[in-house]
C-alpha cells in the first residue's frame, strides 16, 4: 500500500515538473536537496526541543547554586574582616601579580611560533 502511494506521489511530482518545462534530469538532486534540509530541520527542532526541556532547569540549578556559594562567600568575607578584625595584606596581591606578569611574559618570549 505504502509502495503504491509512493510511486504515485513521486510519478506526480514527476508530472508536476514535466508538465512545467523544468528538466527533471535536474530537478531530482533538488529534491533530494530539500528532503535534506528538511530533515536537518526536524533534526535541529528535536535538539532545540531537548535544549528546552533539560538545559533551562539545569541552567538554572546551577545558577541558584553559584548565588548560594557567593552569598555564603560575602558572608564569610563580612566574618572575617568585620567581627574577627583580620586585615587585608595587599603586598602579597602586588607580588603574586608581578610574579604571574614575569611569568607570562617570560613563556609568551620563549615561545616558538
Amino acid at each position: 500500500m505504502w509502495d503504491k502511494q509512493l510511486c504515485f506521489l513521486y510519478y506526480r511530482c514527476i508530472g508536476l515538473i514535466q508538465n512545467t518545462g523544468i528538466n527533471t534530469s535536474a530537478s531530482v538532486p533538488n529534491m533530494l536537496e530539500e528532503l535534506g534540509w528538511f530533515i536537518a530541520f526536524l533534526l535541529v527542532f528535536v535538539g532545540v526541543h531537548y535544549q528546552f526541556k533539560y538545559c533551562i532547569p539545569i541552567t538554572l540549578w546551577s545558577m541558584k547554586f553559584f548565588e548560594a556559594c557567593l552569598i555564603i562567600l560575602l558572608a564569610k568575607l563580612y566574618v572575617v574582616f568585620r567581627i574577627y578584625g583580620q586585615r587585608v595584606d595587599l603586598s602579597q596581591l602586588n607580588v603574586f601579580v608581578q610574579n604571574f606578569i614575569n611569568a607570562t611574559r617570560e613563556g609568551l618570549m620563549n615561545q616558538e611560533l
